[in-house]
């Protein structure tokens, strides 16, 4: 990797920390600030407006001025804690390796195997209006009524026994997120599944998120699926559209209607946000001050803030309360003709410059080039065929492009 001299990167962060000090839209928190552990694998805020967070090392509270955090000296089941969900009564849950746990406000209650849960490692944790709670565990789903689990597998309709999160529409309806096998919903009484051949970009779901007029938004490592509250398939949104990048950890909806997009870090380039306004695409990265490119999970509080769950801590995003002017759109690449047997033309005409790196699926680089003035050709006569990584690079960013060579 080239380095850059030391004399440059001094100067170059004072000019950064000059342009956004004025309006930096992230606010970071790491364990310097009371965090117990900088892993946060997912967050929810509660009826109050507080912050709760589940970690490695336990449950952490933060009602914007202090912190409080829970481990097994508490009763939590476990201290490596995957997810977090609070219940219409302000019912904590969170969901562990070792089963889940519910704090009512002074104890924490857990359950296990042994009281019914279909399995001891959890994935996800949703809770409906009535107050019933949806557990995605490895083997499929268990619900709680407050006084015993149901659950819910293969053998009873779910396509996947891998069931990695619960999304519930404004009609109490259950969509099950699984790997491999598409989306499951369940209406109470059966399962009605979508995958590829729904139109779905792919089969691996990572999240489920419901806009206000009841479309459903399915992430995955590929992209998003939006279908209608039927079922429909409406559109794909891909990076060419203006996501960072295509592997979608998490979506959410602010109180305005724009989507949010945590985006993982994958193969040479940074994870992030997305953002949508007035059908603009808007993304952040640790260039602009977010604390890891490692992003978990997402959550709106009651102000429009963004909160990012993330591998290094936490990062506060108020960039969903700055004018449309402030925000960077990533810019728009097209590559042609995709899927392509030898050249391919590429056009990006807000870059004037760029790197060129072709990868495989193993982050290998196997080709190398140069873009000037917004465009490009390459042969990639003689590849083997299958599925690449075009990564265009500049100074300050990475765009990446999937092609197929036939």
């Amino acid at each position: 990797m080239k380095k850059t001299p030391l004399f440059l990167l001094i100067i170059f962060t004072h000019l950064f920390l000059g342009l956004v000090s004025a309006q930096q839209p992230f606010v970071n928190y790491t364990q310097a600030d009371g965090l117990p552990d900088e892993n946060v694998l997912d967050v929810a805020v509660d009826q109050n407006n507080h912050l709760w967070f589940a970690t490695q090392e336990g449950v952490a509270r933060f009602d914007r001025s202090s912190w409080v955090v829970y481990t097994t000296h508490d009763g939590l089941a476990s201290n490596f804690v995957n997810c977090i969900a609070i219940a219409p009564n302000g019912d904590v849950w969170a969901g562990s390796d070792a089963g889940v746990s519910r704090f009512d406000g002074t104890t924490w209650t857990s359950y296990n195997t042994s009281d019914g849960l279909l399995n001891n490692l959890v994935n996800h944790i949703a809770v409906e209006g009535d107050g019933t709670v949806w557990i995605a565990v490895t083997g499929g789903v268990s619900s709680w009524n407050d006084t015993m689990f149901t659950n819910y597998t293969v053998a009873l309709g779910l396509p996947s026994p891998m069931v990695g999160f619960v999304g519930i529409d404004d009609h109490n309806n259950k969509w099950f997120a699984t790997w491999l096998g598409g989306v499951a919903k369940f209406d109470g009484q059966s399962f009605t599944v979508f995958n590829q051949d729904s139109g779905l970009i792919d089969n691996n779901i990572t999240t489920v998120a419901f806009d206000s007029a009841g479309n459903i938004y399915l992430g995955t490592y590929f992209g998003i699926t939006v279908l209608d509250m039927q079922g429909n398939w409406l559109r794909n949104i891909e990076h060419a559209d203006g996501l960072y990048h295509e592997a979608v950890m998490d979506i959410v909806f602010d109180s305005g209607g724009r989507m949010w997009a945590g985006i993982f870090v994958d193969y040479l380039l940074d994870g992030g946000i997305t953002g949508v306004a007035d059908s603009i695409y808007y993304s952040y990265g640790m260039l602009d001050g977010l604390v890891s490119l490692l992003v978990n999970r997402l959550a709106v509080d009651h102000d429009d803030n963004i909160w990012i769950a993330t591998g290094g801590g936490v990062s506060m995003f108020t960039g969903a309360q700055l004018s449309v002017s402030t925000l960077q759109p990533k810019p728009v690449v097209k590559v042609y003709p995709n899927p392509t047997q030898s050249l391919v033309h590429i056009e990006a005409p807000e870059i004037q410059a760029a790197d060129l790196l072709l990868t495989d699926l193993a982050g290998r680089v196997i080709m190398k080039g140069h873009m000037l003035h917004g465009r490009s050709m390459i042969d990639l006569s003689g590849m083997a065929p299958g599925l690449y990584h075009l990564i265009i690079k500049t100074p300050d960013q990475a765009v990446s492009h999937r092609i197929i060579i036939q």
